[in-house]
């Protein structure tokens, strides 16, 4: 799974505000790519890329119901990229 970016894709700068008693959550999930792969050429894929998985499964409902959803930018550096949604 190859995706070429630019340095335009890369996010910069991003600051978050600090809101107080908030928190964020990162969400992620894995694609087919990812999910075709055998235990073993994910143990590789780990062990070549300093991959550590440190998360647990979650229960928050991602799919914001009430808002409106929309394709936004994706970010990336060398061959991994990062699609961003937003919700309003």
């Amino acid at each position: 799974m190859k995706s070429k970016t630019t340095k335009r894709d890369r996010a910069r700068h991003i600051k978050w505000p600090s809101i107080e008693d908030s928190s964020l959550a990162v969400v992620l999930n894995y694609n087919l790519s990812w999910d075709r792969l055998t235990r073993e050429q994910k143990k590789e894929f780990m062990k070549n890329h300093n991959f550590k998985i440190g998360w647990i499964s979650s229960n928050i409902d991602t799919s914001y119901s009430h808002l409106i959803k929309e394709s936004a930018q994706t970010y990336g550096i060398n061959d991994y990229k990062l699609s961003k949604t937003n919700f309003n």
